[in-house]
């Protein structure tokens, strides 16, 4: 993978574990009016789709459980959950697959896998590399919806 991108992934995932470390856990679980989602599901499913777009597409263990996938995907929500992950745990769980994400860069450990091709609204996702620039729009897309609940939870 290109050196550069694998800076924007540390600038962009470092911009969002800042911002979450900055948020009380009680604003982390509050769905303010006109908003799909709370700030616990937003953070939960970025780590999701990077996971599975890089990881799990490429045949590679994702390093989330089956658990994760029902609570985050796309088309759930906060509502439904039974025990939500406490702040901590998602926090851990982003900044340890990060880490490793990073270094399995450094390790071109994306390079030989079978990757599953698939499309994502007209955008062809043919390869780790492809998942991983796609997840990284899609972080800053979450980026901006985490954001907003903030700013409307402070005024």
């Amino acid at each position: 993978m290109n050196p550069a991108a694998k800076e924007m992934f540390k600038f962009g995932t470092n911009n969002v574990i800042g911002l979450l470390e900055s948020i009380n856990e009680e604003d982390w679980f509050t769905q303010p009016t006109g908003f799909a989602n709370n700030i616990a599901w937003n953070a939960g499913h970025l780590l999701l789709v990077r996971q599975n777009l890089v990881y799990r597409s490429s045949g590679l263990d994702s390093g989330l459980t089956k658990e994760w996938n029902q609570m985050y995907k796309g088309g759930t929500s906060p509502a439904d959950w039974e025990q939500p992950h406490k702040p901590a745990d998602i926090l851990e769980a982003t900044k340890r697959l990060h880490s490793k994400f990073l270094a399995d860069i450094d390790n071109n450990a994306f390079d030989n896998v079978e990757y599953n091709k698939f499309d994502i609204r007209g955008t062809p996702i043919h390869s780790a590399e492809d998942g991983a620039m796609f997840s990284l729009w899609h972080e800053a897309l979450h980026l901006g919806q985490i954001l907003g609940i903030k700013d409307a939870l402070n005024k």
